[in-house]
């Protein structure tokens, strides 16, 4: 057989074992009841599914074993109450549906299915998937913004982690922490964190080590440190090619890409981008694709390249829909509407500008994005202005006017929100001393208790070795008075040898008495 022979047997033979692999899973889908190693084998692929980042099989995969879960046979007969073993099926696969449905975006019913984890797990004292659906919900949060929950989510998740000695995840959950410090702008914090999971993971050449690397870049990044931030990115870059992690290769030269951009060398920026690109698609990550795509658009505009930046962004735009992600969309929309209202563009039409800005505006206005909404009314603005509808264009300035002050106003909230929950978190921190206080203060007493008893016990056993060396003194005494009183009985006159035999009788009652004693 040839070796292009040998390639295409070995081929068919890998599609034929994935072929068996489906018809088991299609065979264990179909059934009405799952045996208990069927739905052990589910959780397992689950598991190795969201290793892998395929999330949405990992949402089919947990949804079919959660409908599972009500049939009688993982059901006590007897109470009708669930058992053990089915509790922790229950518990695990809220956890992994949980986290499977957070990244894909559905924020609110990822929610719902991390409390229900947690509760379940507490069902069986199960601090491993209680730790676990407590980082979900800390990333939750930071999805929806709420950085101070999440932080308090994240550290009860290391509280639980450190319970188990799960030392490795705690590191990567202090990460999680970072990131949220660093998107409060607390930049000492984040830090803080960053260097004490680098401490951890700096000899380990893991993903997590490319991963953390990556992040001091973005937070150097915030902190306009642009060198800084590129010898991070590039260490991370040099590890994740050395560890072949290909997403987070093609991450990390968009990455670098931002920062060429920030700093205006905009074909720099582009050769990375389409790096970054070629990589995404070569592994068919899907959202990584169109948002890569985005970046090109964006850059194209900025090198007034309007051509080229209207097709990658309408690329965007359509990839954006099918996954449903609105923010993005509206932002393609917004870029699309600049293209048209630029009077450098050949096909400079600002009929179509202000449609596609008018769309934009009313998707982000039922986000809530105020920050993008602004620049879109500041973008629309420009465009009456340029065509001399002034009465529009101060219309929709005074829109952008109001909505800066609101998101200052909102800027000064969240500052006052900052402090309270600084505080919430300080009074957390102080408990949790206390109580190691109160467990260290507590051990120090009955160590000492048990060195004082430990003492008394030394000095009782030595005030009785020596009351026994006292009997045995006179115990051997009187055993030498009686000695010598018989010796000299049979040399004494009759009158005196009576004497002597009662004194006899005395010395030899006491020294059975002091043997007696003794014992």
């Amino acid at each position: 057989m040839h070796y292009w022979d040998i390639l295409v047997f070995q081929f068919l033979f890998g599609i034929l074992n994935e072929i068996k692999s489906s018809i088991t899973i299609l065979q264990i889908f179909t059934k009405t009841f799952m045996t208990i190693e069927e739905i052990e084998g589910l959780l397992r692929l689950a598991e190795t599914k969201l290793k892998n980042n395929n999330i949405k099989e990992v949402e089919v995969l947990t949804r079919r074993v959660i409908d599972n879960l009500s049939s009688e046979k993982l059901i006590d007969n007897s109470t009708h109450l669930y058992t053990k073993t089915s509790w922790y099926f229950i518990a695990q696969s809220s956890q992994l549906l949980c986290e499977s449905l957070w990244r894909q975006g559905q924020i609110n019913e990822a929610l719902q299915y991390g409390n229900q984890a947690i509760l379940h797990a507490k069902e069986i004292n199960n601090l491993e998937i209680q730790a676990a659906a407590l980082n979900d919900l800390g990333c939750i949060y930071s999805k929806k913004s709420d950085y101070f929950t999440s932080i308090k989510y994240f550290k009860d998740a290391i509280e639980y982690y450190e319970k188990v000695g799960n030392i490795e995840t705690v590191n990567v959950v202090s990460l999680n922490i970072g990131s949220a410090y660093m998107l409060l702008s607390d930049y000492t914090l984040a830090l803080a964190h960053y260097m004490k999971a680098l401490t951890y993971f700096e000899n380990s050449n893991t993903r997590q080590l490319a991963g953390l690397l990556g992040n001091i870049g973005v937070l150097f990044m915030y902190l306009l440190d642009y060198s800084s931030a590129l010898e991070y990115y590039n260490k991370s870059l040099y590890l994740t090619r050395k560890l072949e992690l290909k997403e987070l290769e093609a991450s990390m030269l968009g990455n670098i890409a931002a920062i060429y951009t920030h700093t205006l060398d905009y074909q720099i920026a582009l050769e990375y981008f389409k790096e970054a690109t070629i990589i995404f698609e070569s592994v068919g990550n899907t959202f990584n694709i169109a948002n890569s795509h985005a970046s090109l658009g964006a850059i194209y505009y900025f090198l007034l390249d309007f051509q080229n930046s209207l097709t990658f962004n309408f690329r965007a735009l359509a990839q954006f829909r099918e996954l449903g992600m609105k923010s993005h969309i509206s932002n393609a929309l917004t870029y699309i509407g600049r293209i048209y209202g630029n009077k450098g563009y050949s096909n400079y039409n600002p009929m179509r500008a202000e449609l596609y800005f008018k769309n934009a505006i009313s998707i982000i206005e039922h986000s809530g994005a105020m920050v993008e909404l602004g620049h879109v009314y500041q973008h629309i603005s420009t465009l009456y202005e340029q065509e001399n509808d002034h009465v529009k264009a101060l219309e929709y300035y005074k829109k952008f006017h109001e909505l800066t002050i609101t998101v200052q106003n909102e800027e000064v909230k969240k500052q006052a929100d900052k402090f309270v929950w600084e505080q919430k978190l300080a009074d957390m921190e102080k408990e949790r001393e206390i109580e190691l206080l109160k467990t260290d203060a507590e051990k120090a007493l009955l160590n000492e208790t048990i060195l004082h008893q430990k003492k008394r016990l030394e000095t009782q056993a030595f005030e009785v070795e020596n009351s026994i060396q006292e009997l045995v003194k006179k115990n051997g005494l009187l055993q030498q008075i009686q000695s010598d009183i018989k010796k000299i009985a049979p040399h004494t006159k009759r009158e005196g040898i009576d004497a002597i035999e009662h004194l006899l009788d005395r010395v030899s009652a006491t020294s059975h008495l002091s043997i007696r004693s003794k014992n």
